[in-house]
């Protein structure tokens, strides 16, 4: 059975499990694979390029900026001024962040740092121009037509992980549920590992297949 969509995949998953009624509980299940799978990986399927408007700082003005609510991660930014002068940003934790906003006024950004769901530029932006950021996005399955990457090219993850969490839910024994498990944290390490090789130039083509 080709699984593509999150409907499919609740037909798979009671396929595997060979019981009836189930549906509620293999939902939950999925919602808890896609959880771990977010938590586990990070590859290029994940990234995200964005850009937003920064004004002239007025009290609290643009030092603060909102990140999607689906942001995972940051890998970096870069502010641009109107003149196309481009800054790649520094990286500041939040000890030192808030050092250096203390320590500055207004200027050039040219650090950042992130609360939350947001990023704040420091020091505050004396001028106008244009934030862009790389961020990794998380993936989810809402509705019953939703696909995600993980789920196209990546199917039996996606049901084994479900498979492991719905059973372990209606409380099967240990010995029928371990393997799902050990398939699972083996397929992510394979996404994983293939990803790393992707980035470190060893790719020969496009596609799925390569990640």
């Amino acid at each position: 059975m080709a699984v593509l969509t999150l409907a499919d995949l609740v037909a798979q998953v009671a396929d595997e499990i060979g019981r009836d009624g189930e549906e509620q509980a293999i939902r939950w299940a999925i919602d808890r694979t896609t959880m771990r799978a977010n938590r586990l990986l990070r590859t290029r399927w994940m990234l995200c390029r964005a850009s937003a408007p920064v004004s002239i700082a007025v009290n609290d003005g643009d030092e603060y900026l909102a990140l999607g609510d689906d942001f995972a991660g940051m890998i970096g930014a870069r502010f641009i001024d109107t003149a196309g002068t481009a800054t790649d940003l520094k990286f500041l934790y939040h000890r030192e962040a808030a050092q250096r906003a203390h320590a500055s006024r207004m200027g050039p950004p040219c650090d950042y740092a992130l609360y939350e769901n947001q990023i704040r530029l420091l020091p505050r932006s004396d001028r106008a121009g244009t934030l862009e950021i790389w961020t990794y996005e998380r993936f989810g399955l809402e509705n019953d037509t939703d696909t995600n990457w993980l789920l196209k090219y990546h199917q039996d993850v996606y049901v084994n992980g479900a498979t492991y969490h719905v059973k372990r839910r209606l409380q099967y024994p240990l010995s029928e549920i371990k393997d799902y498990e050990s398939a699972f944290l083996s397929g992510i390490s394979e996404i994983r590992a293939s990803n790393a090789f992707d980035q470190a130039g060893g790719a020969t083509g496009e596609g799925p297949d390569y990640f």
